[in-house]
């Protein structure tokens, strides 16, 4: 088995009924695949399951970790367009 690269870049651009993939490792080496949205519909699920499992090992008690701080992402009650009202 050959050894494990570092992904570097990876693209994906629809190509008619399925997917071109490009990965490219830290060396430069390419690697061009198609795929159909079957493929890549199951890529999609196994990283979603994955990731998630990953979520689930953040959480403690049922919640999650960071819970009692507010998520940078959100938009505070009082804050509109970063004015307070």
């Amino acid at each position: 088995m050959a050894a494990t690269k570092k992904l570097a870049k990876f693209t994906v651009t629809e190509a008619g009924e399925g997917f071109n993939l490009h990965i490219e490792d830290e060396g430069g080496q390419v690697l061009e695949l198609s795929a159909t949205r079957d493929q890549v519909d199951l890529i999609v699920d196994k990283l979603d399951e994955l990731l998630s499992q990953d979520d689930s090992a953040d959480e403690i008690d049922g919640e999650e970790a960071g819970d009692d701080e507010a998520d940078e992402d959100e938009v505070k009650d009082d804050e509109i367009d970063g004015k307070k009202r």
